[in-house]
């Protein structure tokens, strides 16, 4: 589960996508840029912005991928839980402790 957007970091977001588009954009007409101006007119972190523009991603797109894994895992739980019982057989208690308690231990080390 991923947590809650901020409102701010998601405006920051989107001027950042500005400046990446206005660097571009500038860059196939002149040979140099700045940085700076860019930084000044769309109010953005200078670090972040010549992270972008080296391809690294923002938090929540670099973790998008182990969250789905971690998904996956939890909802194979589920199911493994649900074909037991529909099956006529009670989950033991133990084990469904035991395989969540190694889905927290692999998202821990991961």
């Amino acid at each position: 589960m991923t947590r809650p957007k901020n409102k701010e970091s998601a405006e920051t977001e989107v001027r950042l996508k500005q400046a990446i588009a206005e660097y571009r954009k500038k860059k196939k007409t002149q040979k140099k840029v700045s940085l700076q101006g860019l930084v000044r007119d769309c109010n953005v972190n200078r670090q972040t912005l010549q992270n972008r523009l080296n391809g690294m991603q923002s938090r929540n797109k670099a973790q998008q991928h182990s969250m789905q894994v971690r998904d996956a895992k939890e909802k194979e739980l589920g199911h493994w839980i649900t074909t037991l019982i529909q099956r006529g057989y009670a989950p033991r208690y133990h084990i469904v402790q035991e395989m969540a308690e190694n889905i927290r231990k692999q998202r821990v080390q991961g």
